[in-house]
């Protein structure tokens, strides 16, 4: 079941894929061997575990997801160290056709070919959600060159911009000024971006729908699998990633759930799904107390997932805990392992993982989320049935199953709490965490009792059909129309007449995709493109932006006036010199944003060249890049002026 799990997602990952060339190609500024290595980055990790679990004759909780990890940081290598990439990618088309080899025995072939369409109507029905969402979808090098980027997409990959090319965790609006926040995410895309020599931006879309998504999906199915324990019937393979993946589109349907919005949500997610094997292995190791490899991975995996998503970190250490404590023994060594960690999650969460941005925000009020009704309902309810689940079989299981039922409980039960007490504008984050773990249990229990009893494998079977079912008649309607309605807005930002043009085309029609790539030289971004590169220069050079006040072109380029400042780091690979929105302009500043990182002396102001010599080297940089009112632009080399 595993291997075809397998397969299946990195299909998915392969047709998606293919679609995003297909539209990008068409639009142009992207090669095949760029989408090649991002499909690569999600495709060897999953066969990786896929082949592990094969010659070890078991999915190994230990060592398995940690060679998953290893596989994914390795594609973001290159970026420290270019020469890699062509051996990265040898090698991970060597291991990708020697698992598609493993799978196409001829009592395979029938199975393989019919995962097709179920593979595309999944990367379809994500395809559509995703690009049609506003945040990092296929056109965000239109939405910024058009004015049209979202202020999350422009936030997170100027934060990716800086920590990549600079080293340091910043918006780049004036300099490098610090910030907090979780950061995992934002160097993975980021250097995944860098090592296949694309713009930060490109990373954050090829990241989330190439790479991210199936991974989350098979890590999903992974847990239901381990969860589930061996599965005898083979009839059942379908139903392994059918079901878990209906309930999860479900939840996310009614239930906010965001992980296709949020890039730090869905990393944390995975981590948190393919940890569960990790949390099984300690809980069935007969060992007590615990080894010091399960220790280590459990804090890795820990530590990873508090700054991807600092919510997901805590119900993670929340459920491992926990289970340590319950297995026991209590011993000074134990003692001692629980006080290193207090102190490593105290000082990453305080250092790195805390958003600065949302601490203002967060304050005590029981019950406040009660509102939002349909949010409740949903995860409560997912949660609820896999508490019941968890007391049915505990009531039967070995001292060690129980010891793993009772760690998932404490994880659902960690998620849903933060939501109920706090005041808080993503509560829903901490509540999907535990309805994702929720869906492994549900879905886990299913899958044992159609092993045992032929009417529950039918009512199992029935029910992943009756929920499919739901989702098409709910979603179907005008579903196309969504991702071309999407496609139409950001042509017609770039190119008003030519949206009109094309105002009736289709899905696939390739006319609309062309008229993108060549209305763009007109747009604010797309004059500063063209000056960033008549003067040489490329991201991470030692240069700073400036644009002064009186810059219409620039500061009104967007309807909100925070995201151009914000969208040049990420867009361009370059900080800007005083970037915060001149006071002439009446823009009001947001707490979000990194703005708070900020004062006054970051707006921007009227200087000439010795003051913006002076203001960058106090900044640390050696020369700017001076644009004026009519979007000309001069190289201000401070070192040779003095």
């Amino acid at each position: 079941m595993l291997e075809f799990s397998t397969f299946f997602f990195i299909l998915t990952s392969f047709l998606s894929s293919l679609l995003i060339w297909y539209f990008r190609s068409n639009i142009g500024s992207i090669q095949h061997w760029q989408i090649l290595y991002f499909f690569l980055a999600a495709a060897t990790p999953a066969a990786v575990i896929g082949m592990h679990a094969r010659f070890a004759g078991r999915i190994d909780g230990l060592y398995g997801p940690l060679l998953a990890l290893g596989t994914l940081a390795t594609f973001a290598l290159p970026a420290l160290l270019p020469a890699l990439v062509v051996p990265i990618i040898a090698i991970a088309v060597s291991i990708n056709v020697g698992l598609v080899v493993s799978l196409t025995r001829l009592n395979r072939l029938l199975s393989i070919g019919a995962s097709l369409a179920p593979a595309f109507v999944f990367v379809l029905f994500h395809f559509v959600v995703m690009n049609s969402s506003g945040y990092a979808t296929l056109f965000t090098p239109e939405a910024w060159l058009s004015g049209t980027l979202h202020p999350d997409t422009a936030y997170h990959s100027a934060i990716s911009a800086m920590i990549t090319f600079y080293g340091e965790i910043s918006t780049g609006i004036d300099g490098l000024s610090g910030l907090r926040y979780h950061i995992l995410t934002h160097i993975f895309l980021g250097m995944m971006a860098k090592s296949a020599a694309l713009p930060i931006t490109y990373g954050y879309f090829l990241g989330m729908q190439i790479i991210a998504v199936p991974l989350l999906y098979f890590f999903l199915c992974l847990s239901v699998i381990v969860l589930a324990g061996p599965l005898g019937r083979k009839s059942l393979v379908w139903i392994v990633i059918a079901l878990p993946i209906s309930m999860a589109i479900i939840v996310q349907r009614w239930g906010w759930e965001s992980h296709l919005l949020s890039e730090s949500h869905i990393f944390g997610l995975m981590l948190l799904l393919l940890g569960l094997s990790t949390l099984k292995s300690i809980a069935d190791d007969e060992d007590a107390p615990p080894s010091n490899a399960h220790l280590a991975a459990g804090l890795l995996i820990g530590i990873l997932a508090l700054t991807a998503k600092i919510s997901i970190g805590l119900v993670w250490f929340a459920g491992l805990g926990y289970l340590l404590l319950r297995k026991g023994p209590i011993n000074v060594r134990l003692v001692a392992v629980f006080a290193v960690w207090a102190i490593l999650i105290a000082a990453v969460t305080v250092a790195i993982a805390l958003p600065a941005d949302h601490v203002s925000t967060a304050r005590f009020n029981p019950l406040h989320s009660l509102q939002y009704t349909g949010v409740w309902i949903t995860n409560l309810g997912m949660i609820g049935l896999a508490l019941i689940v968890i007391a049915l079989q505990w009531m039967s299981a070995s001292q060690h199953a129980r010891y793993l039922l009772e760690a998932l409980a404490i994880m659902m039960i960690a998620a849903v709490t933060p939501a109920m007490l706090l005041e808080l504008d993503g509560f829903f984050y901490f509540m999907n965490v535990g309805t994702w773990v929720a869906i492994s249990v549900v879905c886990a229990f299913a899958l044992r009792a159609a092993t045992r009893w032929r009417w529950a494998g039918l009512g199992v079977g029935a029910a992943t059909v009756l929920a499919a079912g739901l989702l098409v008649v709910d979603i179907a309607p005008g579903f196309g129309q969504q991702f071309v309605a999407a496609r139409n807005s950001y042509l017609a930002a770039l190119a008003p007449e030519e949206a009109t043009r094309h105002a009736e085309t289709g899905f696939f029609d390739r006319a609309p995709l062309r008229a993108m790539a060549t209305a763009y030289t007109t747009s604010s971004g797309g004059r500063m493109l063209s000056e960033v590169s008549r003067n040489g220069l490329s991201a991470g050079d030692d240069v700073l932006v400036f644009l002064p006040p009186d810059a219409e072109w620039f500061w009104s380029s967007h309807p909100s006036c925070i995201v151009p400042p914000i969208s040049v780091p990420g867009s361009v690979g370059l900080p800007m010199l005083l970037g915060v929105p001149p006071v002439s302009g009446g823009c009001k500043l947001s707490h979000y944003y990194g703005y708070s990182s900020y004062g006054p002396q970051s707006r921007s102001v009227f200087a000439d060249d010795i003051t913006l010599c002076e203001r960058a080297a106090d900044r640390g940089f050696g020369a700017v890049l001076v644009f004026n009112a009519a979007a000309a632009s001069r190289l201000l080399q401070c070192n040779s002026a003095d």
